[in-house]
């Protein structure tokens, strides 16, 4: 590569340095994160914007781990704004509580257009949020961790811990690394396929 096209490579970076941040995320960032989702126009997470929502119909989230509670209306909201939401949830064993109130919580997110699998295999908990333009990503935050978007995390009972960045290759990474997932069909199921609804 010649020397004026490193300059010209160097100069181009510099002015996207913004999206190469990466910060560690503690349970309180956890829920200045989930708050932002509310309202993602006021709040800012770790002192910077992580995504606007001007344009839902063009925003996607995708998620993966245990929900319960405030999440769970979030994003309820956010799918009846026509965002378009996937999430992946582990198996549940409905012989124990908490997992009837998730299975109960799933079945509430997919009432308004959420779609949901369950995955025996995927342990990865991870947040996908990105803007897409004529199917290209534009922009996107990626937030990954041990923490699920339940009581226990929201609540700062557990001590989880995970990184948010901004960076478009890890945004990217992720989002394909989740749709690998998500595709793979004899590894993952619908809700309905899993867990029969009862008449």
């Amino acid at each position: 590569m010649s020397w004026e096209k490193s300059l010209r490579k160097l100069e181009e970076m510099r002015g996207q340095l913004w999206q190469f941040r990466v910060s560690f995320l503690t349970d309180r960032n956890f829920v200045e994160l989930v708050n932002h989702l509310r309202n993602p126009v006021d709040t800012d997470v770790m002192g910077y914007r992580v995504i606007g929502y001007r344009n839902l119909h063009t925003t996607h989230i995708d998620i993966s781990g245990y929900f319960s509670g405030g999440i769970v209306n979030i994003l309820c909201a956010k799918a009846r704004e026509q965002c378009k939401i996937r999430l992946l949830s582990p198996p549940l064993d409905l012989r124990h509580a908490q997992d009837r109130r998730n299975l109960s919580a799933l079945r509430r997110m997919q009432d308004d257009g959420i779609e949901i699998r369950i995955n025996d295999r995927n342990h990865s908990r991870l947040l996908v949020i990105y803007r897409t333009e004529e199917g290209t990503i534009i922009n996107g935050a990626l937030v990954i961790g041990s923490f699920d978007f339940n009581r226990e995390g929201l609540s700062g009972e557990r001590r989880d811990a995970g990184i948010i960045t901004l960076h478009p290759d890890l945004v990217e990474s992720a989002v394909a690394f989740f749709n690998e997932i998500w595709e793979t069909r004899y590894e993952t199921e619908t809700l309905d396929t899993k867990y029969p609804p009862t008449s």
